[in-house]
């Protein structure tokens, strides 16, 4: 065993003796002017760094399925791909519309013999997707995407395969153009998102979502802010996701939409000035929340058609004009489910008001969920407590 781990050391190490960084500079003064000519050259485990400017020098790349102009395309088992800062821009200084077409930012994958990508430092602008990552095995890709900037994108990221995982962190991911998502993934592995804030307008007419999460089996959501758009993540067929210690503000419809198919753990979240915190359509869905507060709710905090169960403790809560709980009456109802929302503060510590901020089976017959509220607490939890500047600030 020794002897294998020597050895594989000094292939580790030979290998990286042999990386070398290549240099763009849009002045000359780098080894390219156009990044796709510097990664045409790097070998596997190289290095590209891209100084200050904008790229928008695009080719076509043609797959079967579509064909698009793409700035930047890598092929290299392993690369790194390095900016210079915001500064650094990717995309033309045009708005995207329809009749630019799917053009892409960046695009990688195993199609190409991609399987390992470490991309900051960057910023990508005016583009129908900012990056485009698809791998299709099961296990061993792996993105990385760190302090880069996206904006007026009509999808920012998009992961698309049946393997693979990502991990973002730091970015800032500002306004759409269209109807769209910032971060849309589908069927991968792993997806961990940290320390990011996602901004989107209230006003637009356009359904902007900020994130959407189908298939992913392994979703870590830490320490990010949502604010504005339609809403704030889409979820559906998650095997395990988790919130903790993020804030949402301002969605017009809700915070977070629950389709099918989900377990989802909420912890230490803000939730402020949505329609609707969070709203089920599915029986397949499971949802813990914990040590959250809410605030400003125009309508329901949980709004319910159908879930298979709802688990809130140790939060403050409060409703809008449908109060905190709305259950949609169902016809043929097999059994009426329980759901365990005890130990919470409601706002008051009157039993009748607080049964007056919920409307389920004991309103209703053909509501097939009853809330169990007990063990109510009398007054304000922690997280309440604290404002919204301070709440953030301890999130940075």
């Amino acid at each position: 065993m020794v002897f294998l781990f020597v050895v594989a050391a000094i292939v580790l190490s030979s290998v990286q003796a042999g990386a070398r960084t290549w240099r763009v500079e849009k002045d000359g003064s780098g080894d390219f002017e156009i990044i796709q000519d510097a990664v045409d050259v790097a070998a596997s485990g190289d290095t590209v760094r891209v100084g200050l400017g904008r790229f928008a020098d695009m080719h076509w790349v043609v797959v079967p399925g579509w064909s698009d102009s793409v700035c930047v395309r890598i092929e290299q088992e392993e690369l790194t791909l390095i900016g210079s800062g915001p500064e650094t821009i990717i995309g033309p200084d045009e708005p995207w519309g329809e009749i630019q077409g799917r053009r892409k930012g960046v695009v990688v994958g195993d199609y190409w013999g991609n399987r390992s990508v470490t991309i900051s430092g960057l910023s990508v602008e005016n583009m129908a997707v900012a990056f485009y990552m698809s791998y299709e095995s099961i296990e061993g890709e792996l993105v990385g995407i760190s302090e880069c900037t996206f904006r007026d994108n009509n999808i920012a990221v998009y992961l698309l395969g049946n393997g693979g995982g990502a991990v973002i962190s730091g970015c800032e991911f500002n306004d759409m153009v269209g109807s769209g998502y910032l971060i849309a993934a589908w069927n991968q592995g792993d997806l961990d998102v940290e320390d990011c804030r996602f901004e989107l307008s209230y006003y637009n007419l356009d359904s902007q979502r900020i994130m959407a999460c189908t298939g992913v089996r392994d979703l870590d959501v830490r320490r990010c802010d949502f604010l504005e758009g339609v809403t704030g993540f889409n979820i559906a067929y998650c095997e395990a996701a988790r919130f903790e210690s993020c804030l949402f503000v301002g969605q017009r419809y809700q915070a977070i939409f629950l389709m099918v198919e989900n377990v989802v753990q909420v912890s230490g979240c803000k939730f402020e000035e949505q329609a609707c915190v969070a709203r089920s359509q599915s029986d397949l869905v499971d949802l813990t929340l914990s040590d959250c507060a809410f605030e400003g709710i125009d309508e329901a905090a949980f709004d319910i058609s159908y879930i298979g169960s709802l688990t809130v403790n140790g939060c403050d809560l409060q409703g809008g004009v449908d109060g905190i709980v709305n259950i949609t009456d169902i016809t043929n109802c097999d059994e009426v489910v329980t759901l365990d929302m005890t130990g919470n503060y409601w706002g008051t510590a009157d039993a009748d008001s607080i049964e007056a901020l919920i409307r389920d089976n004991s309103d209703s017959p053909d509501a097939c969920y009853l809330v169990d509220y007990s063990g109510f607490l009398s007054e304000s939890t922690p997280t309440e407590k604290k404002s919204l500047g301070d709440l953030k600030s301890l999130f940075r």
